[in-house]
């Protein structure tokens, strides 16, 4: 496997990842004010490595 192959199968890997994060038809229940905020920067930074 290339270096490129290795990369292409992380970075597939990673989308799957953020789909299942943001699956739109999955209904959640309401957070902790201070878990939500730590969860979306923490999602935020993913999405900002992702794109």
């Amino acid at each position: 496997m290339t270096a490129t192959e290795k990369y292409l199968a992380m970075n597939n890997e990673f989308c799957r990842l953020r789909d299942a994060i943001f699956y739109p038809d999955v209904e959640e229940a309401d957070e902790d004010e201070n878990v939500q905020q730590n969860v979306m920067a923490a999602l935020g930074i993913l999405n900002q490595y992702l794109d």
